[in-house]
């Protein structure tokens, strides 16, 4: 539980670091450090797993990688020119709300117990 806790206070103080270092520096510049500080810390997994992996596979991979992490971290940074820190952590805080009603009404899923309990606190949680 401590290091969930830890990686929330990380992950929710990234983007009010980022939009102070605007003034210093290039959002482009600051995705590149954060990833290659990533890359440093993950490379010895990777280089341990990547050979056990399909290589069909691998090309997908590198895409879902790219987009999933690359282009969104990016695009979060950039997004943070047009708009203040809380309002884009409170959009960043709502996708997984987002997601479930997402796939509730376009794909029909049946969301379990925990699921609409979550969703519940998120919306009390949002009034306040």
């Amino acid at each position: 539980m401590l290091y969930q806790i830890l990686a929330l206070l990380i992950w929710s103080s990234s983007l009010i670091v980022g939009k102070l270092t605007y003034s210093m520096m290039d959002p482009v510049l600051v995705v590149q450090v954060r990833l290659i500080i990533a890359m440093i810390i993950v490379m010895p997994l990777f280089l341990r797993r990547w050979k056990k992996i399909d290589k069909p596979m691998r090309k997908q991979l590198w895409w879902l990688a790219f987009f999933n992490y690359t282009a969104v971290f990016l695009l979060q940074f950039i997004g943070l020119k047009y708009t203040s820190a809380s309002s884009a952590v409170t959009m960043i805080g709502l996708e997984p709300l987002l997601v479930v009603f997402v796939g509730h009404f376009f794909f029909k899923t049946k969301q379990n117990g925990f699921t609409g309990y979550s969703v519940q606190w998120h919306l009390l949680a949002w009034q306040f």
